[in-house]
């Protein structure tokens, strides 16, 4: 009598439960794929249990027991031979299979399985499987149906492996490989050494192998809220691009509320934001996900929603902003961008999907604004302006508006932005927020920039009574890295005669968080030439008072939205003065943005406030309607 190698189930089942565990604490166990590997892992360890008893017997026929016998390897077989079927429903979930076909064809894919369970149930048809011929186990006249059952599911994986392979990741191809070698393989060898009973060892094997694959719980969901993050949403849009799923995506941007965490404290943000996203996991149905895709940004992923199911949940997500947020003893009232695109026929890739989610949003009223994206449309838009920008750079037709600062101790014009304009023929008037990124994306900055910056210095040699101090000019996170701009501004301003006094460079912080150390060495040098520095935009972004304490910073831009904020919010009233008052402390000087009505301005000065700019004195002007507003206000001031 040959004795059966029990050792291998034993090693199986160790390995197992060490992989479920570290699954267990690590990886993000609530993805449906996630479910169905723990489901893997577990039917290996009942399968290895549930043959021990057997194994045993075999190993001391005097201790057989005909009824634990049988019992213990129709187990062993019903679940060894489910793995392969296991794994297969592991692979399509992570190709989200059940949102690809229709359901009689997963039916047809169920239904060898469900035919092996039912014929492993019914004690007549199991005979012709295996039985025992006194204390010995002899294979059925039908046993080799099994393995043409296990073959199957193997086969079926590697089809949608092959078919599906540019949605997978090379790992999780790999391992689906290596796994259906190893499930293989040992059943094969086993046919002529039934003793080793290796099999589940070796698909332990495999699945620790395919434990790689999956991705840890950190790396997918945001560690402050729990939310899936922006690495999981790009991933799964990946996935419908590949595979050509049909989804919906809905975006949700917010205004940053960031700015206000002097005010409210930051647990307080957090909390309002964490309200937000449970309130959106709430109201999407199942087959729907969420994702926090950054601070005050929110996607939702509708995998072929039924008609109008969008459009309802749109309506429903509209009417929940017209409501205030509560926290504590406090509200917020915010507003909202929603857009609403369709995957993949209107967005042909992760890549455009990203500039959508990465666009500025600047809210036009209380409430939600709801936008329809058209990529097709937005596309050939995108090329005309490209086309419309290269023309008027390579043309010298782009114009350069200012827009005054006031001086509020001397009642004057202290200064003016200068702001770049495109005004096309067929086009019209193009905003600079759209056609300013499309210059960065296709390599026109510096050009752009160097356009800016000698019209400007030749509007200062032509005027040089205008009475501004200086000119304020943007420096984009391109130009701010470039080292060679310093010398190349030197000769433009070489060439009007005009020096670097007269500048006052505005830089933004999302600038800022481009390339630290090239942008230092660029900035230091353009300081030590006599350029002043702004920082603009105070108030939007999350790390401002940081950026504050390492450039050189002359002067400080607060953003509109905090002084808008503080029109109808007690809390972001005492943020915009506490913030002006800590700037004067550093010896900083302070311009505010958005000024448009007398109240605003004499708030501010009563504030101590130096620079007040805004419609409340003049929009931005082409350059000779500038010239007149300077001289005829300047006249009056004096």
């Amino acid at each position: 009598m040959s004795l059966y190698y029990w050792q291998f189930n034993l090693c199986a089942l160790c390995v197992t439960l060490l992989i479920i565990l570290e699954v267990a604490k690590r990886k993000d166990l609530k993805q449906e794929k996630n479910k169905w590997f723990l489901l893997i892992g577990l039917a290996i360890i009942f399968a290895s249990l549930a043959d021990l008893p057997g194994i045993y017997m075999l190993n001391a026929p005097e201790r057989f027991n005909y009824v634990v016998a049988d019992l213990s390897m129709m187990v062993f077989l019903i679940l060894r031979n489910m793995m392969p079927f296991l794994y297969a429903c592991y692979l399509g979930s992570i190709l989200k299979l059940r949102l690809r076909v229709k359901k009689w064809v997963l039916g047809v894919m169920v239904l060898p399985e469900a035919v092996m369970l039912v014929w492993m149930l019914i004690e007549p048809a199991r005979r012709l499987v295996y039985y025992y011929q006194g204390t010995e186990y002899v294979g059925g006249p039908l046993v080799d149906i099994f393995y043409v059952f296990t073959a199957y599911y193997v086969v079926l994986g590697m089809a949608m492996v092959l078919y599906y392979r540019k949605a997978l990741k090379r790992k999780e191809k790999f391992a689906y490989y290596a796994f259906s070698i190893l499930s293989l393989a040992p059943v094969a060898v086993q046919v002529f050494y039934p003793q080793l009973k290796w099999a589940l060892f070796f698909q332990a094997i495999g699945l620790l192998g395919a434990s790689l694959t999956i991705d840890n719980e950190e790396a997918v969901r945001s560690p402050v809220t729990g939310f899936y993050n922006r690495y999981a949403l790009l991933h799964d849009a990946g996935q419908i691009f590949a595979m050509g799923l049909d989804a919906d995506v809905i975006l949700i941007k917010i205004p940053s509320i960031q700015s206000l965490a002097v005010a409210i404290g930051g647990e307080t943000v957090e909390q309002i934001n964490c309200d937000i996203g449970n309130y959106l996991l709430k109201q999407i149905p199942s087959r729907w996900t969420m994702y926090q895709y950054g601070p005050e940004r929110y996607a939702i992923v509708a995998y072929r929603p039924r008609e109008g199911q969008t459009d309802a949940f749109v309506k429903l997500l509209k009417n929940r902003f017209v409501e205030p947020w509560e926290y504590g003893n406090g509200s917020i009232q915010l507003s909202s961008e929603i857009l609403i695109c369709r995957l993949p026929e209107k967005l042909a890739n992760v890549e455009q999907l990203t500039m959508v989610m990465d666009a500025p949003f600047e809210p036009l009223q209380a409430g939600a604004q709801v936008v329809y994206i058209d990529e097709p449309a937005n596309q050939q838009y995108e090329a005309k302006v490209e086309m419309a920008l290269r023309g008027a750079i390579k043309d010298k037709k782009l114009l350069v508006y200012y827009q005054p600062i006031q001086d509020t101790s001397l009642n004057r014009i202290h200064t003016a932005e200068a702001l770049v304009r495109l005004n096309d023929p067929e086009l019209g008037m193009v905003s600079p927020e759209y056609f300013i990124p499309l210059a960065e994306k296709h390599g026109l900055m510096r050009d752009l920039g160097d356009f800016v910056f000698e019209n400007v210095c030749k509007f200062l040699d032509e005027h040089k009574d205008t009475g501004l101090s200086y000119v304020e000019v943007n420096l984009s996170a391109v130009q701010a890295v470039d080292g060679m701009l310093p010398d190349r501004w030197d000769r433009i301003m070489k060439k009007y005669a005009v020096r670097p006094e007269q500048f006052c460079l505005e830089i933004t912080e999302s600038a800022l968080a481009t390339s630290r150390f090239t942008m230092e060495k660029v900035i230091e040098d353009l300081k030590s030439r006599g350029f002043s520095f702004a920082l603009d935009d105070y108030g939007t972004g999350y790390a401002n008072n940081a950026y504050v304490m390492e450039f050189p910073f002359d002067l400080i831009k607060i953003d509109k939205s905090i002084l808008w904020g503080a029109d109808s919010n007690e809390k972001t009233n005492k943020l915009l003065h506490h913030s002006i008052m800590m700037f004067h402390d550093l010896e900083m000087k302070v311009v505010v943005e958005g000024v448009e009505t007398p109240e605003h301005r004499k708030k501010l000065e009563k504030a101590g406030v130096e620079f007040l700019q805004g419609y409340l004195f003049s929009k931005p002007l082409p350059d000779d309607a500038a010239l007149k507003l300077f001289e005829s206000q300047n006249a009056t001031a004096g």
